[in-house]
């Protein structure tokens, strides 16, 4: 229930939470905080040896692990994200989570590749890549050379041909933000309408007086976009 929806730790020191749990077993004895973070790690140790196994006999090497990056912009920190896709021996399409991890600046490729290539040889994956699918940018495109240098063109396919694979959604990302851009001053105008007007309750109060005066339904609130 934690691991699903994100609930803290601290949850089963929660008073209520405890009557609950009494309620519907008066024997149960809460676990501390601490054996529920030793339970949850346990699962991800129980879990990654199982996706191990599975990805050591599946008999194809048609890996893609695709890197992207994440970046906090409140926080100013950067994740690296890996996932690993293969289809197994039943022809099942296999997605996991190999990696997310806080990247220390600075931000250069080597830094990067150091860190993809350990995630490789903790799930022993070095030797079963296909692909690798990155975003479009330099520091992504030296990350990709140094990989070649450093993973055995023996198990590449094609001698590695393959092995750069460019981030369709980036591309299409970047296109739909240059065609945005031809009417951006339209956008911006809009988005500070509804930056205005939902800005305070007062705010909301006039607008739906105003709508009410012209007979505009409104079932729906007004919500600022999301660039990314």
């Amino acid at each position: 229930m934690i691991n699903m929806h994100e609930f803290p730790l601290s949850i089963v020191d929660h008073d209520l939470f405890k009557k609950y749990c009494h309620t519907l077993q008066p024997l149960f004895d809460m676990t501390s905080r601490n054996t529920i973070k030793n339970d949850i790690l346990d699962m991800y140790e129980t879990g990654k040896v199982k996706t191990m196994l599975e990805s050591e006999d599946n008999e194809g090497s048609c890996h893609h692990n695709r890197y992207i990056d994440i970046r906090s912009p409140k926080q100013m920190i950067q994740y690296i994200v890996v996932t690993m896709h293969y289809v197994d021996n039943s022809w099942t399409l296999q997605k996991h989570i190999i990696k997310l991890e806080y990247v220390p600046t600075p931000h250069t490729s080597d830094v990067i590749t150091t860190r993809l290539i350990k995630c490789f040889l903790d799930w022993n994956i070095d030797r079963k890549h296909m692909s690798v699918i990155v975003e479009n940018c330099s520091v992504n495109d030296g990350v990709v050379e140094l990989l070649l240098d450093r993973l055995s063109s023996d198990t590449l396919m094609v001698d590695g041909d393959f092995f750069h694979m460019r981030c369709c959604a980036h591309i299409l990302n970047s296109i739909v933000k240059d065609v945005l851009s031809v009417i951006g001053d339209g956008i911006e105008r809009i988005r500070q309408s509804v930056i205005f007007w939902s800005g305070t309750p007062k705010s909301w109060e006039n607008f739906e007086e105003a709508s009410r005066q012209l007979r505009i339904s409104t079932t729906k609130k007004l919500c600022a976009d999301v660039k990314t």
